[in-house]
Protein backbone atom coordinates (compact mmCIF):
# COMPACT_ATOMS: atom_id res chain seq x y z
CA UNK A 1 0.00 0.00 0.00
CA UNK A 2 1.34 3.40 -1.01
CA UNK A 3 2.35 5.58 1.96
CA UNK A 4 1.36 9.24 1.75
CA UNK A 5 3.35 11.74 3.78
CA UNK A 6 1.45 14.05 6.13
CA UNK A 7 4.13 15.49 8.41
CA UNK A 8 5.98 18.68 7.46
CA UNK A 9 9.41 17.36 8.39
CA UNK A 10 8.86 14.14 6.42
CA UNK A 11 7.79 16.09 3.37
CA UNK A 12 10.80 18.42 3.52
CA UNK A 13 13.11 15.41 3.87
CA UNK A 14 11.44 13.62 0.93
CA UNK A 15 12.07 16.59 -1.32
CA UNK A 16 15.62 17.19 -0.14
CA UNK A 17 16.48 13.46 -0.42
CA UNK A 18 14.76 13.21 -3.81
CA UNK A 19 12.53 10.27 -2.85
CA UNK A 20 9.36 9.42 -4.78
CA UNK A 21 6.99 9.50 -1.82
CA UNK A 22 3.65 11.20 -2.37
CA UNK A 23 1.96 13.81 -0.19
CA UNK A 24 -1.53 13.37 1.22
CA UNK A 25 -3.61 16.40 0.34
CA UNK A 26 -7.32 17.30 0.31
CA UNK A 27 -8.36 19.56 -2.55
CA UNK A 28 -11.00 22.15 -1.59
CA UNK A 29 -13.05 24.33 -3.89
CA UNK A 30 -13.51 27.86 -2.64
CA UNK A 31 -17.29 27.49 -2.37
CA UNK A 32 -16.71 24.79 0.28
CA UNK A 33 -15.40 27.50 2.64
CA UNK A 34 -18.23 29.57 4.21
CA UNK A 35 -15.94 32.55 4.84
CA UNK A 36 -15.21 32.75 1.10
CA UNK A 37 -18.84 32.44 0.01
CA UNK A 38 -18.62 35.72 -1.92
CA UNK A 39 -14.98 35.33 -2.97
CA UNK A 40 -12.07 37.23 -1.46
CA UNK A 41 -10.79 40.78 -1.58
CA UNK A 42 -7.38 42.35 -1.92
CA UNK A 43 -5.32 42.44 1.27
CA UNK A 44 -6.19 45.49 3.33
CA UNK A 45 -5.72 46.69 6.91
CA UNK A 46 -7.79 49.23 8.82
CA UNK A 47 -5.43 52.04 9.87
CA UNK A 48 -7.97 54.35 11.54
CA UNK A 49 -7.86 54.14 15.34
CA UNK A 50 -11.20 55.95 15.78
CA UNK A 51 -13.43 53.28 14.26
CA UNK A 52 -13.98 54.85 10.86
CA UNK A 53 -13.19 52.55 7.91
CA UNK A 54 -9.90 53.83 6.52
CA UNK A 55 -8.20 51.03 4.62
CA UNK A 56 -4.59 50.69 3.55
CA UNK A 57 -4.00 48.27 0.70
CA UNK A 58 -1.18 45.78 1.19
CA UNK A 59 -1.37 44.64 -2.42
CA UNK A 60 1.45 45.42 -4.82
CA UNK A 61 -0.08 44.02 -8.01
CA UNK A 62 1.40 46.62 -10.32
CA UNK A 63 4.95 46.05 -9.11
CA UNK A 64 4.46 42.28 -9.17
CA UNK A 65 3.33 42.33 -12.79
CA UNK A 66 6.21 44.60 -13.77
CA UNK A 67 8.73 42.28 -12.12
CA UNK A 68 7.40 39.17 -13.86
CA UNK A 69 7.35 40.88 -17.25
CA UNK A 70 10.89 42.17 -16.84
CA UNK A 71 12.23 38.77 -15.76
CA UNK A 72 10.05 36.58 -17.97
CA UNK A 73 13.01 35.03 -19.78
CA UNK A 74 14.74 34.05 -16.54
CA UNK A 75 11.52 32.54 -15.20
CA UNK A 76 10.85 30.63 -18.42
CA UNK A 77 14.40 29.26 -18.50
CA UNK A 78 14.10 28.08 -14.89
CA UNK A 79 10.72 26.47 -15.60
CA UNK A 80 12.17 24.62 -18.59
CA UNK A 81 15.20 23.52 -16.59
CA UNK A 82 13.05 21.86 -13.93
CA UNK A 83 10.16 20.72 -16.14
CA UNK A 84 7.43 22.81 -14.56
CA UNK A 85 4.85 25.04 -16.24
CA UNK A 86 6.26 28.54 -16.75
CA UNK A 87 2.88 30.16 -16.14
CA UNK A 88 2.66 28.47 -12.74
CA UNK A 89 6.10 29.83 -11.79
CA UNK A 90 5.09 33.30 -13.01
CA UNK A 91 1.83 33.15 -11.05
CA UNK A 92 3.61 32.08 -7.86
CA UNK A 93 6.24 34.81 -8.16
CA UNK A 94 3.51 37.35 -8.98
CA UNK A 95 1.58 36.23 -5.88
CA UNK A 96 4.62 36.47 -3.62
CA UNK A 97 5.63 39.89 -5.00
CA UNK A 98 2.05 41.17 -4.69
CA UNK A 99 1.16 39.72 -1.30
CA UNK A 100 4.38 38.59 0.34
CA UNK A 101 6.33 41.83 0.42
CA UNK A 102 4.78 43.36 3.55
CA UNK A 103 6.46 40.85 5.87
CA UNK A 104 9.51 42.99 5.25
CA UNK A 105 7.87 45.65 7.46
CA UNK A 106 8.68 43.38 10.40
CA UNK A 107 11.60 45.04 12.24
CA UNK A 108 13.02 41.58 13.00
CA UNK A 109 13.18 40.85 9.30
CA UNK A 110 11.82 37.93 7.36
CA UNK A 111 13.27 34.41 7.08
CA UNK A 112 12.27 34.30 3.41
CA UNK A 113 13.63 36.21 0.44
CA UNK A 114 11.74 37.59 -2.56
CA UNK A 115 10.93 37.16 -5.42
CA UNK A 116 9.96 33.58 -4.53
CA UNK A 117 9.92 34.09 -0.77
CA UNK A 118 12.09 31.02 -0.27
CA UNK A 119 13.94 30.26 2.94
CA UNK A 120 17.39 28.77 3.38
CA UNK A 121 16.00 25.24 3.69
CA UNK A 122 15.51 25.08 -0.06
CA UNK A 123 18.94 26.29 -1.10
CA UNK A 124 19.94 22.61 -0.79
CA UNK A 125 17.78 21.80 -3.82
CA UNK A 126 20.37 23.51 -6.04
CA UNK A 127 23.88 23.04 -4.61
CA UNK A 128 25.84 26.27 -4.55
CA UNK A 129 22.76 28.47 -4.95
CA UNK A 130 22.14 31.61 -2.94
CA UNK A 131 18.55 32.69 -2.39
CA UNK A 132 19.71 36.30 -2.08
CA UNK A 133 20.75 36.12 -5.71
CA UNK A 134 17.69 36.93 -7.84
CA UNK A 135 18.34 34.34 -10.55
CA UNK A 136 19.10 31.60 -8.03
CA UNK A 137 15.97 32.54 -6.11
CA UNK A 138 13.84 32.09 -9.24
CA UNK A 139 15.51 28.74 -10.01
CA UNK A 140 14.89 27.53 -6.43
CA UNK A 141 11.24 28.58 -6.77
CA UNK A 142 10.83 26.61 -10.01
CA UNK A 143 12.62 23.56 -8.60
CA UNK A 144 10.50 23.51 -5.44
CA UNK A 145 7.25 23.83 -7.41
CA UNK A 146 8.35 20.96 -9.63
CA UNK A 147 9.09 18.76 -6.61
CA UNK A 148 5.72 19.51 -5.02
CA UNK A 149 3.80 18.97 -8.25
CA UNK A 150 5.09 15.45 -8.82
CA UNK A 151 4.18 14.42 -5.26
CA UNK A 152 0.47 15.19 -5.64
CA UNK A 153 -1.85 12.68 -7.29
CA UNK A 154 -3.87 15.54 -8.82
CA UNK A 155 -1.69 18.68 -8.91
CA UNK A 156 -4.18 21.55 -8.84
CA UNK A 157 -2.19 24.82 -9.03
CA UNK A 158 -3.80 26.17 -5.87
CA UNK A 159 -2.86 22.96 -4.01
CA UNK A 160 0.73 23.15 -5.21
CA UNK A 161 0.84 26.73 -3.96
CA UNK A 162 -0.72 25.84 -0.61
CA UNK A 163 2.15 23.40 0.00
CA UNK A 164 4.67 25.87 -1.38
CA UNK A 165 3.33 28.33 1.19
CA UNK A 166 3.67 25.78 3.99
CA UNK A 167 4.70 22.11 3.95
CA UNK A 168 2.43 21.40 6.93
CA UNK A 169 -0.67 22.25 4.89
CA UNK A 170 -2.92 19.32 4.06
CA UNK A 171 -5.87 21.21 2.52
CA UNK A 172 -6.18 24.00 -0.01
CA UNK A 173 -7.66 26.80 2.09
CA UNK A 174 -8.41 25.70 5.65
CA UNK A 175 -5.39 24.47 7.53
CA UNK A 176 -4.16 25.67 10.90
CA UNK A 177 -5.24 29.07 9.63
CA UNK A 178 -7.69 30.02 6.92
CA UNK A 179 -5.73 31.28 3.90
CA UNK A 180 -7.13 33.03 0.86
CA UNK A 181 -3.85 33.27 -1.03
CA UNK A 182 -4.27 29.96 -2.94
CA UNK A 183 -7.45 31.42 -4.44
CA UNK A 184 -5.59 34.62 -5.30
CA UNK A 185 -2.94 32.50 -7.04
CA UNK A 186 -5.66 30.67 -8.97
CA UNK A 187 -7.19 33.95 -10.20
CA UNK A 188 -3.75 35.33 -11.12
CA UNK A 189 -3.04 32.22 -13.17
CA UNK A 190 -6.43 32.18 -14.90
CA UNK A 191 -6.19 35.87 -15.81
CA UNK A 192 -2.46 35.78 -16.64
CA UNK A 193 -2.36 38.87 -14.44
CA UNK A 194 1.34 39.54 -15.06
CA UNK A 195 0.48 40.52 -18.65
CA UNK A 196 -1.80 43.35 -17.45
CA UNK A 197 -0.45 46.59 -16.05
CA UNK A 198 -3.40 47.34 -13.76
CA UNK A 199 -4.89 43.95 -12.91
CA UNK A 200 -6.67 43.56 -9.59
CA UNK A 201 -8.91 41.00 -7.97
CA UNK A 202 -11.78 43.49 -7.88
CA UNK A 203 -11.35 44.35 -11.54
CA UNK A 204 -11.32 40.64 -12.40
CA UNK A 205 -14.54 40.17 -10.43
CA UNK A 206 -16.27 42.98 -12.34
CA UNK A 207 -15.12 41.58 -15.67
CA UNK A 208 -16.34 38.13 -14.68
CA UNK A 209 -19.79 39.55 -13.97
CA UNK A 210 -19.84 41.22 -17.36
CA UNK A 211 -18.81 38.03 -19.17
CA UNK A 212 -21.48 36.05 -17.33
CA UNK A 213 -24.13 38.63 -18.16
CA UNK A 214 -23.31 38.52 -21.85
CA UNK A 215 -23.54 34.73 -21.87
CA UNK A 216 -26.89 34.84 -20.11
CA UNK A 217 -28.36 37.29 -22.59
CA UNK A 218 -27.11 35.16 -25.48
CA UNK A 219 -29.21 32.30 -24.13
CA UNK A 220 -26.33 30.21 -22.79
CA UNK A 221 -27.62 29.25 -19.35
CA UNK A 222 -25.89 25.89 -19.02
CA UNK A 223 -22.48 26.50 -17.46
CA UNK A 224 -20.93 29.70 -16.20
CA UNK A 225 -17.67 30.61 -14.55
CA UNK A 226 -14.62 28.62 -13.57
CA UNK A 227 -16.58 26.61 -10.98
CA UNK A 228 -18.79 25.14 -13.76
CA UNK A 229 -21.96 25.30 -11.71
CA UNK A 230 -25.37 25.60 -13.41
CA UNK A 231 -26.73 29.14 -13.67
CA UNK A 232 -29.74 30.18 -11.61
CA UNK A 233 -31.86 33.26 -12.41
CA UNK A 234 -31.35 34.50 -8.86
CA UNK A 235 -27.68 35.07 -9.72
CA UNK A 236 -28.72 38.34 -11.35
CA UNK A 237 -29.56 39.66 -7.91
CA UNK A 238 -25.89 39.29 -6.92
CA UNK A 239 -24.77 41.70 -9.61
CA UNK A 240 -24.04 45.31 -8.63
CA UNK A 241 -26.81 47.60 -10.00
CA UNK A 242 -24.41 49.12 -12.54
CA UNK A 243 -23.86 45.69 -14.08
CA UNK A 244 -27.49 44.61 -14.34
CA UNK A 245 -28.35 44.72 -18.06
CA UNK A 246 -31.18 46.95 -19.19
CA UNK A 247 -33.47 44.92 -21.44
CA UNK A 248 -36.39 46.66 -23.12
CA UNK A 249 -39.71 45.20 -22.10
CA UNK A 250 -38.38 43.22 -19.14
CA UNK A 251 -40.14 44.12 -15.91
CA UNK A 252 -38.37 41.70 -13.59
CA UNK A 253 -34.83 40.38 -13.41
CA UNK A 254 -36.21 36.85 -13.70
CA UNK A 255 -37.72 37.76 -17.08
CA UNK A 256 -34.30 38.67 -18.43
CA UNK A 257 -32.94 35.22 -17.75
CA UNK A 258 -35.98 33.05 -18.38
CA UNK A 259 -35.53 31.18 -21.69
CA UNK A 260 -38.52 30.54 -23.95
CA UNK A 261 -40.39 27.33 -23.25
CA UNK A 262 -38.80 24.20 -24.78
CA UNK A 263 -35.95 26.26 -26.16
CA UNK A 264 -33.45 23.79 -24.75
CA UNK A 265 -35.70 20.70 -25.06
CA UNK A 266 -36.51 20.64 -21.38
Amino acid sequence: MKKYLTIKEDRVKAIRDNTKQKFQFQHQEIDEIPEFKYGISENEVDINPFGLPVKLSLQANEGAGKFVREHAETIENAAEEFAVDADLVKAVIYTEMARGWYDKLNPLGSPTVLPGNVDETWEALIPGSNRHNRNDNIRITAKLLSEIEKRLDVPFPEDIYSLYNGMAHDRTYRNEKLKSTPYFLKKVLEARAWEQENWSLEKERRQSHMRSTKRLLSGDLTRLGSDSRPYLPNHFRLLPPSLVPQVKGATRLEDIARPPANRFDR
